[in-house]
């Protein structure tokens, strides 16, 4: 099954982003692309990418899931979990993301 929930965790403080995927794969690749030109969506995590480097950050499948359940499973681990690079507190959802001034232009 390529798809699941995935976290995204810092090697060297433990912290977290915690995302929802149809192909784990894709997503990595995705993230990565835009940790590395500086245009991910999560300040945070863009933030402690650009402080710690490529090499302190890896992608680790948390669960494979039917994606009809990605965001009902995502949402658990967002509660439970508790993620510190995650922006937005509810799945597949931009309501209560802190935006930065220059995500906003």
């Amino acid at each position: 099954m390529k798809s699941g929930i995935y976290q995204i965790r810092n090697l060297v403080n433990n912290k977290i982003y915690i995302g929802s995927t149809k192909d784990f794969i894709v997503r990595e690749r995705s993230h990565r692309s835009r940790l590395y030109t500086e245009k991910h969506h999560s300040s945070y995590l863009q933030n402690a990418y650009n402080k710690y480097g490529n090499n302190a950050f890896v992608f680790e499948v948390l669960l494979t899931c039917p994606e009809s359940e990605l965001l009902r499973i995502e949402q658990y681990f967002l509660n439970n979990y508790k993620p510190e690079y995650n922006m937005a507190p509810n799945a597949g959802s931009i309501v209560g993301m802190k935006m930065s001034e220059e995500n906003r232009r």
